[in-house]
């Protein structure tokens, strides 16, 4: 459908969500090259001539994506590298989109061995979290405390652990 509809941008959001599902099957090539696909139609896409309701859909947005799919993947270098990009947006028109994406780092950097680092961004998302009403907020920021679990003991991840218990508890 997204092929027919003639909107790069729309086509470019139709292969990166092709990408996820991909990548949490495992499948590294598919998603590879449903990515590529993503990636050449996000470069087409003219952006003053697309929808309205499609706005969102910006380089961050598909940084984004590109990180998921490469957590999912467990490619923890590959996905801090677009979570780092996902970053570049703005913060207050997309609060809970920046959230996702400070855990979305989080993830990456403990998927590359480095729970300190990843206890230090949790508590900037447990931070962000705390203005939010997300369920799924709250439940990437679980995803996280459990990833960090076996690293209980060093002081980031407590104090990561301290920030983020009072807002798991009040789901």
């Amino acid at each position: 459908m997204a092929a027919q509809a003639g909107v790069a941008a729309i086509k470019a959001e139709a292969a990166v969500l092709e990408a996820q599902g991909h990548a949490v099957g495992g499948d590294e090539a598919a998603c590879a090259a449903a990515l590529d696909r993503a990636e050449r139609a996000f470069d087409r896409a003219e952006r003053g001539s697309d929808p309205q309701w499609i706005g969102y859909f910006d380089e961050a947005y598909l940084s984004a994506k590109f990180g998921h799919c490469f957590t999912a993947l467990g490619q923890g270098k590959t996905a801090a590298r677009f979570a780092v990009r996902s970053l570049d947006m703005d913060g207050q028109a997309y609060a809970r989109g920046r959230q996702f994406n400070l855990a979305l780092l989080a993830v990456a950097h403990v998927q590359c061995g480095d729970p300190e680092q990843a206890a230090v961004v949790g508590v900037q998302a447990a931070t962000a979290a705390e203005r939010l009403n997300s369920r799924r907020a709250r439940d990437y920021l679980a995803d996280l405390a459990d990833r960090l679990g076996p690293y209980q003991g060093l002081s980031a991840v407590n104090e990561f652990s301290e920030r983020v218990l009072p807002l798991l508890r009040s789901v």
